[in-house]
């Protein structure tokens, strides 16, 4: 049986990839290596914003990761920018279906694709990041002439 096994950090310095081989007949041997940054590319992985992780998988096994990462030069925008732009987005989906709809239903239905951190609550009112960025998002919609609240607390599109 295969034992041998390798694991890879992002580290400050750069790439570290650590091989342990396993042999029956000698004790396991540990192979390290770190490869620079500026080896393979001028970004450095803790400085990046990622935006999506796409694990490639070939006949079952883990072939390639790749990493979206914010683009340089939206880099300054910082990640509240897509994290709105993305629940505009959705809301505006949401919505399309023409049916008004209450925000806590909206919230619900957005609540299966967020992540857990979203969703705790933080505020002194007891509300999450992500019913923030869903008012937010909502009233932005609504000064874009988007959507509207023809009664308090429910909305649709315009």
């Amino acid at each position: 049986m295969d034992d041998n096994y390798t694991t890879i950090k992002f580290t400050k310095d750069g790439i570290k990839v650590k091989t342990t081989i396993f042999n029956p007949l000698k004790k396991p041997e540990e192979r390290e290596e770190i490869t620079p940054y500026n080896e393979i590319t001028n970004l450095n992985p803790l400085d990046l914003h990622v935006v999506e992780i796409i694990p490639k998988f070939s006949n079952e096994v883990l072939t390639e990761i790749e990493l979206k990462i914010l683009k340089k030069e939206d880099k300054q925008l910082g990640s509240k920018y897509h994290d709105l732009q993305w629940y505009k987005e959705r809301v505006f989906e949401i919505l399309s279906d023409k049916k008004e709809w209450k925000k806590d239903s909206i919230y619900d239905k957005l609540k299966a694709e967020l992540n857990p951190a979203e969703t705790i609550k933080i505020s002194k009112n007891r509300r999450s990041r992500g019913y923030g960025m869903l008012s937010t998002a909502l009233n932005i919609l609504k000064k874009e002439n988007k959507v509207e609240n023809p009664r308090k607390g429910l909305w649709k599109l315009k």
